[in-house]
C-alpha cells in the first residue's frame, strides 16, 4: 500500500494494491513526507473504502478520539443489523456525535417529537443509540439527555442502504416535521389527503437534491427577503424544522431551499384549515 496524500496526523489517502483509493487511519499516519510505501500496518487502525471527499472535513475539524468511538458505534450496527450501510457513516456519525456535545454543551436542546415511536418502532437501532450514549460517558465523559438516543438511532436508519429502509427513514423525518408545523400553527394535518402528499413530495425532493448533491440555487435574496417578512410565521416554523434537519441529516438549507418550503408550509396549512 502506497499512503499518497496528507489529510492530518492520524490519516491518510493510501492506493492499495489493485489501485483503490482508500482513508487509512492509524497514529501519526499522515505525518512526514508523502508519498511512500508502507511498509508496516503496525500503526494502521482502520480502512476506509469509498468515502465522499465531503468527509475530509469532518476528519480535519473533529477529534480523533470521537471518529474513533464512531467507530465502535459502527461495528455494533454491523454486528446486529442485517443490512448494508453508507460506507461514510462513521464520519457523518462523529460529526453528528461532535454537533449533539457541543449543543449540550451550550445549552440547546432539540427534542424529537417522536421519541417513543423510533423507541418502539426501532428498537435495535434505539438500543445502539442508548449504547452510544455510554460511551460517551465513559470515554468523553459527556453525559448527553437520553432524548439523544432517538437521533442517533435516526441517523443509523438514515445510513441504511436499503431503499425500504431509507423510505422508513424518511417517514420518522416527515413525522417529525408534520409535528413540527401541526404545534408551530395549532392545527391537525390529514396525512391521508392531498394537500400533505404535495407536501411531502416537495419535501421527498429536497431529501433526493441533498443526496444528489444537488442544491438550489439563487442569487434573488431580495425575493427571499420579501417572502420572509410576508410570511414570517412560516417563516419561523421553517428556521425550527432547519435546525431539525441540520440536526438529524446534516442537511443544511440555503435561502432558496428556505424561500420555497415557507411557500410549501403556507399552501398546506391554508388549505388544512380550509378543509376544516
Amino acid at each position: 500500500m502506497k499512503l499518497i496524500k496528507h489529510i492530518n496526523n492520524n490519516f491518510a489517502l493510501a492506493e492499495d494494491s489493485v489501485g483503490n483509493i482508500v482513508v487509512v487511519q492509524g497514529k501519526g499516519i499522515g505525518f512526514g513526507m508523502l508519498p511512500r510505501e508502507l511498509t508496516s500496518f503496525e500503526n494502521v487502525t482502520r480502512t476506509y473504502y469509498d468515502i465522499d471527499k465531503s468527509c475530509f472535513d469532518i476528519i480535519n475539524t473533529i477529534p480523533n478520539e470521537i471518529i474513533t468511538l464512531s467507530s465502535k458505534v459502527v461495528d455494533r450496527v454491523m454486528g446486529e443489523l442485517d443490512c448494508g450501510l453508507s460506507p461514510n457513516i462513521v464520519f457523518t456519525l462523529a460529526d453528528h456525535i461532535y454537533f449533539s456535545i457541543e449543543r449540550y454543551r451550550k445549552n440547546i436542546s432539540v427534542k424529537p417529537p417522536i421519541i417513543n415511536d423510533v423507541k418502539f418502532l426501532y428498537e435495535k437501532e434505539y438500543a445502539i443509540g442508548l449504547y452510544t450514549l455510554d460511551l460517551i460517558r465513559e470515554e468523553l465523559h459527556v453525559i448527553l439527555p437520553k432524548e439523544e438516543a432517538a437521533f442517533i438511532a435516526l441517523h443509523i436508519i438514515n445510513s441504511i442502504q436499503t431503499a425500504a429502509d431509507q423510505e422508513a427513514g424518511y417517514f420518522i423525518i416527515m413525522s417529525d416535521i408534520v409535528k413540527i408545523i401541526e404545534e408551530r400553527f395549532d392545527l391537525k394535518i390529514n396525512t391521508d389527503g392531498f394537500n400533505y402528499s404535495r407536501f411531502a413530495s416537495h419535501m421527498n425532493y429536497l431529501f433526493q437534491r441533498f443526496k444528489n448533491k444537488e442544491v438550489l440555487q439563487s442569487k434573488n435574496e431580495r425575493l427571499f427577503e420579501s417572502v420572509k417578512n410576508e410570511y414570517s410565521e412560516e417563516f419561523a416554523c421553517v428556521e425550527e424544522i432547519a435546525d431539525y434537519l441540520s440536526y438529524t441529516l446534516q442537511i443544511d438549507l440555503n435561502n432558496e431551499e428556505k424561500m420555497y418550503l415557507m411557500l410549501h408550509i403556507n399552501r398546506l396549512c391554508s388549505r388544512e384549515v380550509n378543509s376544516q
